[in-house]
């Protein structure tokens, strides 16, 4: 919704189950806040946050903040996002993550695209993470660029790679670098 008659601040609430996409497995929920501020026609910035409630003292909090632009050639955007993971007996895990991204029109029907997160801790549960598994014993950088090809209207071709570079292990055991092409088709009907 907005907080304003000129739509310059907006907010989005939601309370979810917080077990992403699957069902419920516990009776605590999720709650997320994001205020947006349109300061000038191509500029965004976000504040977000959200809390995770998990059985035990294990809640998950997270903070984040963006930057973006955008014009009709062209998006940018730079993200940091800080999630604490608290734990019952032990030390809390901090999770620090930066981002920056770039879209940008080079033909009528074609953008380039390019994505750089930086993981500034190991993720101890990036081996869960489906669609890429991350070594969880090493800070990381994951890459991801291609070509958005747009033949005809609503059909679009992405030839792209991704790539995860890792810092060393404090164990000494350096996992090595993922590469991974893939082709996207994308179809908006």
């Amino acid at each position: 919704g907005n907080l304003d008659a000129e739509g310059k601040v907006k907010y989005h609430l939601m309370l979810a189950n917080g077990n992403s996409n699957k069902s419920e497995s516990n009776k605590g929920k999720k709650a997320l806040l994001a205020l947006t501020f349109y300061p000038a026609e191509h500029i965004i910035l976000e504040a977000y946050a959200d809390w995770n409630d998990n059985p035990g003292a294990t809640d998950w909090f997270t903070l984040q903040g963006f930057f973006g632009y955008r014009s009709d050639k062209a998006r940018f955007g730079l993200q940091f996002a800080r999630q604490t993971r608290k734990v019952e007996a032990g030390n809390d895990v901090l999770l620090n993550l930066g981002s920056v991204f770039v879209v940008a029109q080079v033909s009528p029907k074609t953008n380039f695209f390019a994505r750089i997160d930086r993981m500034f801790d190991a993720n101890p549960k990036g081996d869960k993470i489906s669609y890429i598994p991350f070594a969880t014993t090493a800070k990381s950088t994951f890459f991801v660029g291609g070509l958005d090809v747009t033949p005809v209207k609503n059909v679009h071709l992405m030839p792209n790679i991704e790539a995860v570079f890792y810092d060393g292990a404090e164990d000494g055991n350096n996992p090595g670098t993922d590469i991974i092409p893939r082709f996207t088709f994308y179809y908006k009907f």
